[in-house]
């Protein structure tokens, strides 16, 4: 059996209040050591991942935004299907004291070019965090 992957990221921050980042990956496997063996089923995935953020300090708290786009296909059990993901999240941190009130929202979008569905995953959530 043999696998293989690599990827890279790089993060610049063009002024101080500002930190992006962007990174990708590709990655594929193949269980080629019991070919013979009809009792096992034979896979040959492959995938790859691209991810982009930021975070901003606007003066006051911290806006982290985050889109990452992943694809994948299994060759030789479906090769005529691609499966797709974005991913969006979006943080707003307001410190008050010990306390940190952080709205987040994501998304996920789900595709194929087998049957061509999708799906929207909506989540908005309230994160609290405190120090004492």
């Amino acid at each position: 059996n043999h696998a293989y992957a690599a990827g890279l990221d790089l993060g610049v921050t063009p002024v101080a209040m500002i930190d992006t980042r962007a990174g990708f990956a590709y990655g594929f496997y193949k269980n080629s050591a019991l070919e013979g063996d009809t009792a096992v089923g034979q896979v040959e995935p492959s995938g790859l991942i691209g991810s982009v953020g930021a975070t901003v300090q606007p003066g006051f708290g911290t806006v982290v935004v985050d889109v990452t786009y992943g694809q994948s296909e299994e060759r030789l059990q479906a090769p005529d299907r691609t499966d797709w993901l974005v991913f969006a999240d979006i943080k707003y941190g307001m410190p008050f004291n010990k306390l940190t009130i952080m709205p987040r929202f994501r998304v996920w979008y789900y595709a194929n070019t087998r049957d061509e569905s999708y799906r929207i995953t909506l989540r908005p959530e309230m994160i609290l965090k405190a120090g004492f």
